[in-house]
Formats: C-alpha cells, structure tokens, sequence
C-alpha cells in the first residue's frame, strides 16, 4: 500500500473540477496532474493507495484523494511533467486493486501538453473531451 493524503470537499466534483480550472487559470496553483472522478470514493482511495510501483517515478509527491458529500471521490496524481500523464494513466490500468470496482466518471488533465491530447483521448475511449487552455478533460 502507497500512502496518500486526503481531503474533504463540500461541494460536488463539477464544482471541484470548475474550481481547480480556475485556479490554475489564474496561475493560483501550477500543478501538473492526473485528477480522476470516481463514483465512489472506495475507488479514489485503491487508486491512491494501490497503484501500480512503475507509477511511482511519475509522481511529484503522495496522491491525495477528495471527498465529496455524495460519496464520491477523486484521486490526485501530481507528475514531475505533464507529458508523464499517459504513463500514469497506462500503468493505472495496471494495478491491482483488491478487487475494488474503478468506475472512473470523469477527469481533468492540468498541465497536459496540447500534443498528447489525442493519445489520452484515445487511452481513455470517451467520446468527448473538452480542452481549456493548458486542460484537459473528459
């Protein structure tokens, strides 16, 4: 097991996810990370606490994960660079996670290069992103 920091958020993750934007919008915060909603915050919290060692060279810090009062949750997985992102998000695919169903909803993307949007989007098989400034999400 990883260890990893958590939070608790008094909103919902659409308001989270508007929040971080902004925020690193405004050169507020400058991280570069893989944040994923999890309908559920058991899932947050095995990716946070479970992922897979080859992650861990990627990682600027521990994780953290966030709570929201519905019960869902996010991870935060900070990266020494942005162009990291699809490895994290390859070896995410990885883990073994204690038998936790990983229903991931949603995402953003800060600090993602604009020329490995297309690859994320195809790691991720959404049909549709959205891309704001220096984020990316689906």
């Amino acid at each position: 097991m990883h260890k990893f920091n958590s939070t608790k958020y008094s909103g919902e993750w659409t308001t989270f996810a508007s929040d971080l934007v902004l925020k690193i919008e405004t050169g507020e915060i400058t991280t570069k990370e893989l944040c994923l909603y999890c309908k559920d915050l058991s899932a947050a919290q095995a990716l946070a606490g479970r992922y897979p060692d080859a992650i861990s060279g990627f990682l600027d810090g521990s994780p953290e994960t966030v709570e929201f009062p519905d019960g869902s949750g996010a991870v935060r997985f900070f990266v020494k660079d942005g162009t990291q992102i699809p490895d994290v998000l390859s070896n995410l695919g990885q883990g073994d996670y204690g038998g936790v169903p990983l229903t991931i909803s949603g995402g953003i993307c800060p600090g993602l290069p604009a020329e490995y949007w297309q690859t994320v989007h195809q790691m991720l098989g959404v049909d549709q992103v959205i891309c704001l400034g220096s984020i990316f999400g689906w």
